[in-house]
């Protein structure tokens, strides 16, 4: 049986940034590592030229899969960087997700998702609305 995730666990994680990998990272502090977990949560490895096309990004441990840590990464990247950029349609399930928050929250010279999508660091006037499902 799995554990549970142990308790105020976001103030026991740090990020990191290689920059000769072009790699960020999220982990629990090295003294701070529960037992039952391994110490790198979850990374986002992206090219090292604009516009950082994203080559992976994961998280290893389920347990924290929609905590937004994954949407995190993503931002870590976005700041440091100034853009990042996906292949959308060959993009996962989870990182479409992540890429329409980020399409609702910051710039894009691209207003579709259709082949590369590129996210730019500003953040919009106006923050695009969810579509709501209509249900019947």
């Amino acid at each position: 049986m799995k554990k549970r995730l142990p308790p105020r666990w976001r103030e026991k994680i740090e990020s990191t940034f290689d920059k000769k990998d072009c790699m960020f990272s999220l982990q629990f502090k090295d003294d701070q590592v529960p037992e039952g977990f391994e110490q790198v949560i979850g990374e986002i490895k992206l090219r090292k030229k604009p516009p950082h096309l994203v080559e992976r990004a994961d998280l290893f441990d389920d347990r924290f899969k929609n905590k937004k840590l994954g949407l995190q990464l993503y931002i870590l990247a976005l700041k440091e960087l100034g853009m990042i950029s996906t292949d959308y349609d060959n993009a996962t399930d989870e990182a479409k997700r992540v890429w329409r928050s980020l399409f609702r929250k910051y710039e894009s010279p691209t207003t579709f998702f259709d082949e590369d999508l590129t996210i730019i660091n500003k953040k919009r006037k106006v923050e695009l609305k969810k579509k709501r499902k209509i249900t019947r």
